[in-house]
């Protein structure tokens, strides 16, 4: 019982993380902005390695479609975690 009740109170908490690292992000914070790519770039590889792999091994190729779109959306998130810290360095380029 006290595991399912750490686990909701980790999934109550991560998306108050999520928004105030996104307001210090937006504020220009350079501690917000890494915590919002890493984030993006953790969930992304993440999602992807885990349809992928399912996908491969744990389904009947008949019913890969939508594993195969849900590999496609984590590997979008991925590349928007690329993306943002490539911004965060060209910011910390510009900041010097």
């Amino acid at each position: 019982m006290r595991g399912c009740v750490l686990g909701w109170g980790l999934f109550t908490i991560v998306p108050f993380m999520f928004i105030w690292a996104s307001i210090q992000a937006w504020r220009f914070v350079p501690k917000g902005i890494m915590s919002i790519y890493s984030g993006y770039l953790l969930f992304g590889f993440l999602g992807f390695s885990a349809n992928f792999l399912r996908l491969l091994f744990c389904r009947a190729w008949s019913d890969s479609g939508q594993d195969a779109l849900y590999a496609a959306i984590s590997l979008f998130i991925f590349a928007i975690g690329v993306l943002v810290a490539l911004q965060e360095r060209r910011f910390k380029k510009d900041a010097t």
